[in-house]
């Protein structure tokens, strides 16, 4: 009698390791279901952080190339001279100008001045760059970077006694045409990005 209590205490029935198994089962997905929750979670929060220190570093480096505006006019591929600082034809599309504060650490032979431009492409904000000022027929871009990505609005203004929407400004005068050395008193940029939001951003100009 003493024997068979011993194995009624040792062992385990059917039952009792399906009940085991079913619980152990629930608490697997249970815990499987919160884990992958929490990474989600962890990779949105990662992927929107990310994002917003894109939209932050072309913010600054917007801001660090208008701040060093240049009021140097260039030539463009078809020798046509064009102003220091110009909008496209619509304002939707982008701008272009020249900047200073291009460091020559190793005293090359070029200039300090570089011309850069922002541009609307396929919903992507890109800059360029070229390597010379006035350029000939066959002068590519330097650098062309797409700096972001689902830019669905994208607008700049300028300020000349008023915010106008092109540049070099009208006069009054038909017969006075525009300084093209001349240079905005602040530039206003405006962009709306997918899933994230509005931004804008006022910078004051060297002409102001």
């Amino acid at each position: 009698m003493v024997s068979t209590r011993i194995r009624s205490i040792a062992g385990f029935t059917l039952v009792e390791m399906l009940v085991a198994m079913a619980l152990f089962a629930i608490i697997s997905v249970i815990t499987y279901t919160t884990l992958t929750s929490a990474i989600n979670v962890s990779n949105h929060t990662s992927e929107v952080a990310q994002r917003l220190a894109d939209i932050q570093r072309v913010l600054m480096l917007m801001e660090r190339d208008l701040v060093q505006m240049a009021p140097r006019p260039v030539l463009d591929e078809y020798g046509e001279e064009q102003p220091a600082f110009s909008i496209r034809d619509l304002s939707t599309e982008g701008f272009e100008f020249t900047r200073g504060g291009y460091q020559n650490p190793a005293r090359l032979n070029r200039s300090m001045l570089k011309r850069v431009a922002y541009e609307i492409r396929n919903d992507g904000l890109y800059r360029k760059t070229w390597k010379v000022l006035d350029r000939a027929t066959q002068t590519e871009p330097e650098f062309e970077e797409n700096l972001l990505k689902g830019v669905t609005r994208f607008e700049v203004t300028v300020y000349d006694d008023k915010w106008v929407e092109k540049w070099p400004p009208e006069r009054a005068d038909s017969q006075l045409e525009p300084a093209l050395e001349e240079l905005p008193g602040a530039v206003k940029i405006f962009m709306e990005i997918e899933d994230y939001g509005r931004f804008t951003v006022m910078i004051p100009g060297v002409g102001s």
